[in-house]
């Protein structure tokens, strides 16, 4: 993203927002004066966020590895759920920062690239990983150039906090990236609420197939999934009605089949020449 222009919709919406902000306050109403400034925090952000989510196992950290040209840098043991939220961002070169909360606020700490999944990892260091809130990458590749992706715990994580940590990172989300494998069984239950609430916190959806280079059966998988979505959504808006808005723009979010492991031999056999 760019600077807005100053006689541009956004830098009009801000001023509008502005002009509300005040008046929030003045009528007191801090709890709507806080809503205005994160969203027009969010609305000067020259970044683009990204998360992306879905149960353990279905291949997320592989998938943004594989973006950014990096295999072995998110940690993607099949049996590891990650700790935290992880962020990747355009840098001039290859840094990593972890961010803890203490006592006395928020601390960054720089590590190296290595020890990564010492603090994101549920297999790293336990005394390492304690309070550790995100860890920020940066890496010089183009496709970050005014984007940022956020990896994040899987969304069936046996401790809460870590699908708080997912939910709470839609917030600040510009669109969501949602996985699910091809290796793995149909969309679960726990999945498609997590997909409701996200609903109501994001609107640009989209839904990532991963893994489709060992199923034979990968596009009938596919099919069920949007079966499942399909019921899902229909019973949920006929018993409230409400949710119609919310979660009608589910069904026609797309689908996107893709397989990390053929595009990193790619990758490789493009180095060999």
């Amino acid at each position: 993203m760019t600077t807005p222009d100053q006689a541009g919709p956004v830098a009009r919406l801000l001023r509008y927002a502005n002009e509300v902000h005040g008046l929030a306050g003045r009528c007191g109403r801090p709890d709507l004066a806080e809503v205005l400034a994160a969203s027009a925090a969010r609305w000067k952000d020259e970044c683009t966020d990204i998360v992306v989510a879905g149960a353990q196992k279905r291949g997320k950290s592989r998938l943004l590895n594989t973006l950014v040209g990096h295999p072995d840098l998110l940690p993607v043991d099949a049996d590891v759920a990650t700790n935290c939220f992880l962020s990747l961002r355009r840098g001039p070169r290859l840094t990593a920062v972890v961010h803890r909360n203490t006592d006395t606020g928020l601390i960054e700490t720089p590590i190296t690239v290595e020890s990564i999944p010492d603090y994101a990892s549920m297999r790293g260091d336990a005394g390492k990983r304690r309070d550790v809130v995100s860890v920020d990458i940066t890496l010089d590749n183009p496709l970050l150039d005014g984007l940022r992706l956020l990896d994040t715990p899987g969304v069936d994580s046996l401790t809460v906090g870590h699908r708080q940590v997912t939910v709470a990172m839609l917030q600040r989300a510009d669109a969501l990236l949602f996985t699910l494998s091809a290796q793995d069984q149909p969309v679960l239950r726990h999945e498609l609420e997590f997909l409701a609430e996200a609903a109501e916190r994001v609107q640009a959806i989209v839904f990532v197939l991963t893994k489709v280079e060992d199923s034979a059966n990968w596009r009938s998988l596919l099919e069920e999934n949007k079966a499942r979505l399909g019921t899902f959504v229909t019973e949920a808006i006929a018993a409230d009605p409400g949710r119609t808005a919310t979660l009608s723009p589910l069904l026609r979010a797309p689908w996107i089949p893709v397989s990390s492991k053929l595009a990193e031999a790619a990758a490789a056999k493009r180095r060999e020449g």
